[in-house]
């Protein structure tokens, strides 16, 4: 299935359940989605830092200058169109905005740092992963020790030997929301953290 028709059917299947869920349509709360795809570029992943400005410059618009990576001319944001908690004393209860990313939003992550540096310089996928099977090759021995059914899966082995990577650059990234999707609103009052989902494809 292509990322992208995955990402809206998760869209669509997030949008029924919060339908199926209200009690009536007189009860209903509008939830505003939001689907980010961003576009990968070498850019991003030269770092953690620049994998966080990347995200973080896509979902605001203010946040789009040097050194974040640049973002497409014309691409929409998301925090100027945040509706905000309909009650600012009870922001998680109450929220009303979904940001919705793609499941595969981590992978770049394992390009990132010095440790991704020969992937980036690779002229394909199958150079930039064997690179990476090659930095990471004293995680991935430690791993295999410990689970010796990853030693008849080397791919699957680096994977787990990224986890420490994937985590401290993505999770992170997607755990803390861009500073300004938290500001202060138009009326002063204060807008939750915006939940950030991953879209998963059933296949």
């Amino acid at each position: 299935m292509r990322p992208g028709r995955a990402l809206w059917i998760a869209v669509a299947a997030a949008a029924a359940i919060a339908a199926s869920a209200a009690p009536a349509a007189a009860g209903a709360k509008t939830v505003r989605v939001f689907a980010m795809g961003p576009k990968f570029s070498l850019d991003w992943v030269v770092s953690r830092a620049t994998y966080r400005d990347k995200l973080f410059a896509l979902a605001d618009r203010t946040l789009r200058a040097p050194p974040a990576p640049a973002i497409q001319d014309g691409a929409d944001d998301v925090a100027s169109h945040l509706l905000g908690p309909s009650d600012p004393r009870r922001p998680v209860q109450t929220a009303r905005d979904l940001v919705v990313l793609p499941e595969d939003i981590g992978l770049p992550a394992a390009f990132t740092g010095s440790r991704g540096a020969g992937s980036r310089a690779a002229t394909g996928l199958v150079s930039s992963v064997a690179s990476l099977l090659g930095t990471y090759s004293g995680q991935t021995a430690y791993y295999s020790e410990r689970f010796p059914v990853l030693k008849q899966r080397p791919v699957r082995g680096l994977a787990v030997a990224l986890t420490d990577t994937f985590g401290r650059v993505a999770v992170e990234t997607t755990a803390h929301p861009p500073t300004a999707l938290e500001e202060v609103s138009r009326d002063s009052r204060r807008r939750p953290a915006l939940p950030f989902l991953k879209a998963r494809d059933g296949g």
